[in-house]
């Protein structure tokens, strides 16, 4: 199964409240009819989140598709070129981001009604080879912060190596490193903000000091998402 992320930023001038619906009602729809699609989600930034300003993404989708022929057929598709055609009225094109991933699931709890997806962007640290990094996010830091208790499912996705051999530049310019993991944690909603924060500090940061090969990265931006069906299954 290959899973597609695409990263989305509106357009100047749009409310966040008017792209979220445009985002929901009518591109959603539009893309959910291409060939081979199996499963979609948008995952839309809760209103609080702008409480400091702006996010550095506004939405996220998330693809699911058989095979990379299954969704090659899916990019030449009369559904999805309609879907593109909308895309400049909501959409900033120049901050969009497409990446295929990795999928690594560290833990797989049921998810209440009421929960919030915590989505965080992280970057590896100049000059840290790029498989201790991702080594040591999905068997280090991954099995450490699936025990915090008011996280139910823990999902790290890293960006497909194959993307490293075929771009000289990281698929997100306004970084120095490769945005190589979307980190998806389902929490309960009434504990998120409180509690959880503070878990998940300590969790990044474990007592002791790792090796110069092994150091750890850090998430440069989060958000949280309030939960919604999948447009298609």
């Amino acid at each position: 199964m290959l899973k597609i992320v695409t990263l989305m930023k509106r357009r100047a001038g749009l409310s966040v409240e008017d792209f979220q619906n445009h985002l929901r009602n009518t591109y959603g729809p539009l893309a959910a009819k291409g060939p081979g699609l199996r499963r979609y989600v948008q995952s839309c930034a809760l209103p609080q989140g702008y409480g400091k300003g702006e996010l550095l993404f506004d939405a996220i989708g998330e693809m699911w598709f058989d095979t990379a022929q299954t969704y090659e057929k899916y990019l030449g598709s009369a559904e999805l070129i309609a879907a593109r055609a909308d895309e400049a009225t909501f959409l900033d094109a120049t901050r969009t981001v497409v990446m295929p991933v990795d999928v690594h699931v560290i833990k797989d709890g049921r998810i209440p009604n009421n929960a919030v997806k915590n989505i965080e962007f992280v970057n590896k640290r100049p000059g840290m080879p790029l498989e201790p990094f991702r080594a040591y996010w999905r068997n280090v830091h991954g099995p450490l912060a699936s025990t915090i208790p008011v996280m139910h499912r823990y999902e790290q996705n890293h960006l497909a190596l194959s993307q490293y051999e075929r771009n000289a530049a990281p698929p997100l310019r306004r970084t120095r490193d490769h945005l190589v993991r979307l980190n998806c944690r389902y929490e309960a909603r009434h504990r998120h903000a409180g509690i959880c924060g503070n878990a998940r500090r300590r969790a990044e940061f474990p007592a002791g000091r790792p090796s110069a090969d092994h150091r750890r990265p850090r998430a440069r931006r989060s958000m949280s998402c309030a939960l919604k069906p999948a447009l298609r299954a």
